[in-house]
């Protein structure tokens, strides 16, 4: 029974082919073009860089089918007259118009695209800041970046970084105004070296200004965020450069040192402030008795030498004029810092913090800042908004000279965060523990906002409100901190509210969320390739089996 069943099915499948040379030769030959015609649909599909081969292999595919049909063309039209032929013929044109329909839904949404973030952080979305930059752009910005493919450094950055920079050009598509290519530095050394690129990854940010002047600026990893992106697009599209000032002559910390280990330099904190397009000079008041009238902000970092009168005198006016400060200090700062800062309604407390409730492991002098712990009421939140922990090796507290109800209206003080309640300020270095009794929360960091100091007049000639960030440590931005959780992001958008660049300060590196796949080009081309080749023609196998079995 079964050996006469397979007898049949063996008949069968042997009236399908043909049955003399000429046929079999046409078969043949129909079939291999069908298989270049399929290969060459997917390499034109899926490897943009083989289209010419996959277009002559999709045209050699044609003319074979063609030339199979003509060699056999009577057999073919006797079959396309006979009912199965025309039914054969029907099933075809419907299954060719399904993909022709495809293929046009394919082109519409590829050519008018709609992307849609569903990812928690809003992972994959730009800043609406970054969106304004980029559609105000006036002249082109073109990216170069330089990566090496066999470098294991680069392929951790590439896929990430190409990702961004796609969404870059996607949200600049309305003026076309950005644009970027990657470049294989071994294959075009000649290009690198030209555009002074000797470290790798780089990406090269070309531009020109207003004037026509012709303008660049070089990215080097790992400075490849939203953020980092923003800024060489404005830096090379000739936007001005706020001039900061870190006022040097008082002990304060040493912006010369980049060493990412050394505790106390202070190089990081400036190439971050350089980074957010910020111009960056060091300035002796004493020296020269003058604040430039271009001061975006003065920056006094660490400082362990006490203020002279007219150096004092001289900060003050300059904060009166509507000036800003950035004031970091630590535990046992000399007492002319206090009293300049008393003038604008803030004192600091003698003693060291320590916080039993939130602190790095066995340092209870280190505070460590949840995110609950944030103060994210206007005009605050633009500084603290985006950050997640920050922590202090060591820090003083600051408090209103008055209370609350008494403070003036027209000077407003608030922390930028606190401690927990398990706090308490030690002047003995020693202990490192609190009484129950001495309990309270602090606040290492104010930002204070006023038109004009307590009990003297306000200056007519102010153009601004007068502006002042205070710190009170200053380790928590040496190079061997400045990188860890938040405070690098802390310390910056600190600076971008005083010079309200507040859009800088809004274009924060978001938090990564494992809930992604990652897959390399290729990979995302072959997930394609099944699904839109290979489970289709399963599909089709499936069907032509159950055909072939109720035929």
């Amino acid at each position: 029974m079964v050996r006469d069943q397979s007898t049949t099915e063996t008949k069968r499948f042997s009236r399908l082919l043909p049955s003399n040379r000429k046929g079999v030769i046409s078969l043949l030959i129909s079939l291999t073009g069908l298989l270049a015609l399929f290969i060459g649909l997917i390499f034109y599909a899926f490897l943009p860089e083989t289209q010419n081969t996959a277009i002559t292999t999709i045209v050699l595919g044609i003319l074979l089918i063609l030339i199979g049909m003509l060699i056999s063309y009577k057999e073919v039209l006797g079959f396309i007259i006979q009912k199965k032929g025309r039914y054969s013929i029907n099933s075809s044109i419907m299954v060719m118009a399904f993909i022709l329909i495809g293929v046009l839904i394919y082109v519409l949404v590829a050519r008018n695209s709609i992307r849609i973030d569903t990812t928690a952080t809003r992972q994959y979305s730009l800043a609406n800041q970054t969106t304004e930059i980029l559609q105000n752009l006036t002249n082109p910005i073109t990216a170069t970046a330089f990566f090496v493919p066999t470098d294991t450094t680069s392929a951790s950055y590439r896929i990430s970084t190409e990702n961004l920079l796609n969404e870059f050009k996607h949200r600049s598509s309305e003026n076309a105004k950005f644009s970027y290519k990657y470049i294989d530095p071994d294959l075009e050394p000649t290009l690198a070296k030209n555009l002074g690129v000797n470290e790798y990854p780089s990406i090269v940010f070309q531009g020109q200004n207003t004037d026509g002047v012709d303008l660049s600026y070089t990215l080097t990893a790992p400075l490849f965020e939203e953020r980092d992106i923003s800024t060489a697009i404005m830096i090379a599209s000739g936007i001005q450069q706020k001039k900061i000032y870190i006022v040097t002559g008082h002990g304060e910390r040493d912006t010369t040192i980049m060493d990412i280990n050394d505790r106390l330099g202070f190089g990081l904190a400036r190439e971050s402030m350089r980074n957010d397009n910020y111009a960056v000079q060091t300035l002796s008041i004493a020296q020269y008795e003058v604040i430039p009238d271009d001061a975006a902000a003065l920056v006094i970092p660490g400082p362990t030498i006490d203020l002279s009168d007219i150096e004092s005198n001289l900060i003050h006016q300059y904060l009166k004029s509507g000036g800003r400060l950035l004031l970091s200090i630590d535990p046992g700062t000399p007492s002319s810092y206090n009293n300049l800062i008393n003038k604008w309604g803030i004192t600091i407390i003698d003693g060291t913090v320590i916080d039993l409730g939130s602190s790095l492991a066995n340092q209870p002098k280190t505070p460590l800042i949840q995110q609950e712990q944030f103060v994210t009421v206007d005009p605050i939140n633009v500084i603290t908004d985006p950050l997640s922990q920050v922590y202090f090796p060591g820090t003083a507290a600051f408090d209103q000279i008055l209370p609350a109800d008494e403070m003036p209206e027209y000077i407003r003080a608030k922390p930028i965060l606190g401690t927990t309640m398990l706090s308490c300020l030690q002047i003995n270095e020693e202990i490192n523990t609190c009484n129950q009794n001495q309990f309270t929360i602090l606040a290492p960091s104010m930002a204070v906002e006023a038109l004009k100091p307590i009990n003297e007049e306000s200056d007519e000639n102010a153009a601004r409100q007068t502006k002042i960030v205070l710190f009170g440590d200053t380790d928590f931005i040496s190079n061997y901190h400045f990188y860890n959780f938040n405070n690098s992001d802390l310390y910056l958008n600190s600076l971008n509210w005083l010079t309200e660049d507040v859009s800088l300060a809004s274009v924060r590196a978001k938090a990564l969320t494992y809930r992604r796949l990652v897959v390399t080009d290729r990979e995302i081309q072959l997930i394609r390739g099944l699904s839109w080749f290979a489970l289709p023609g399963l599909m089709t196998l499936l069907a032509f089996m159950t055909w072939w079995r109720r035929r």
